[in-house]
């Protein structure tokens, strides 16, 4: 007997079909779950509920594996560099205190940090990319497995690039072991360089701080260090303000992470553009819109959905998701 296309497809009256549910999801990981509604009428003449598209939405954003967004293991023989980036940013979350009368009042606010995790052949223009929430050790995960799908092997030479952060630099080293280099980005470098230059050179700082860039793009980062040490503060006063005390010692700890003319001679980046404009384009531009605030386990799924699409695994989950009734009809 032949069954109907509407149970195959699993259509069910009151419920959505596999494509409104696709292109609800579609708007919903990119703009307020408000201005869904408008858009679907906007394009398909489809009239939805009011909370559709952000109950849809999540839906689909939780039932998401790893394996929906995160590209596979492609093995290769070749060696080659890749290039990979890791950089944490807040994102606004919000929790309801159980048992609270009225939700909009007995709840609690706060930051989580997001880590996003990028990976990417040398010449490449997008990046392969993972979010995580959760600590270093699943970033680094993340991370590695990004390398993978882009054929790391044994051959295979992995520049790190980031800020100073001690665990991206213990991460290079833990899951590409020699295999792997960590540079810290030249601008975030020059961050510590500024305010030490009012005291360092204070008729002059803007050209101490030029003089300073270029002795490190020439590969002089002990003589940028030597250069500071007459000027740290004393140990009386206080960290927050001894600002030669904290370029000092930030760069003193990392002289081995300061190797530019190498990056430059292998035509590799200095500086972390890629990671801040992907944290931007990833979470930034969703999770963190004027007023938005997310239970912690739904930004999660809406960054694992942003990241999805951006892996260009979108089709392949959808065409998952057809073929699931279709085998259940066989």
């Amino acid at each position: 007997m032949v069954r109907p296309f509407s149970e195959v497809a699993g259509i069910r009256c009151r419920a959505y079909s596999l494509p409104l549910e696709r292109a609800i999801a579609d708007f919903g990981a990119d703009v307020p779950f408000g201005q869904v509604a408008p858009k679907m009428k906007e394009h398909y003449g489809i009239d939805l509920a009011a909370c559709a598209p952000r109950l849809l939405t999540e839906r689909v954003a939780r039932e998401l594996t790893e394996a929906d967004c995160l590209p596979a293991a492609r093995p290769s023989h070749v060696a080659n560099w890749l290039i990979v980036e890791t950089d944490g940013g807040m994102v606004p979350i919000v929790e309801t205190l159980a048992g609270a009368a009225d939700a909009r009042k007995g709840k609690t606010t706060r930051w989580r940090e997001a880590k996003v995790c990028i990976a990417q052949r040398q010449g490449e223009v997008v990046p392969k990319a993972g979010v995580t929430m959760d600590g270093p050790t699943e970033a680094g995960a993340i991370r590695k497995r990004l390398a993978e799908a882009l054929g790391f092997n044994a051959k295979t030479q992995v520049h790190g690039v980031g800020d100073g952060a001690t665990w991206i630099g213990d991460q290079i080293e833990e899951q590409f072991g020699a295999q792997g280099g960590f540079l810290i980005d030249l601008f975030h470098v020059c961050d510590y360089l500024t305010p030490a230059s009012v005291v360092c050179a204070p008729d002059c700082p803007k050209d101490w701080v030029a003089s300073q860039k270029a002795r490190l793009l020439a590969g002089q980062a002990g003589e940028v260090v030597a250069e500071m040490k007459p000027h740290v503060e004393p140990s009386p006063i206080d960290d927050a303000q001894a600002p030669v005390r904290a370029a000092w010692r930030y760069l003193s700890n990392r002289l081995d992470q300061l190797d530019y003319p190498r990056a430059i001679a292998l035509n590799l980046p200095i500086g972390s553009g890629a990671i801040e404009s992907a944290h931007r384009y990833l979470v930034q531009a969703r999770l963190k819109r004027p007023g938005a605030w997310w239970r912690e386990d739904i930004a999660q799924a809406m960054m694992n959905l942003r990241v999805m699409r951006h892996n260009q695994l979108w089709e392949a989950y959808w065409e998952k998701r057809w073929a699931e009734p279709l085998r259940r009809a066989a």
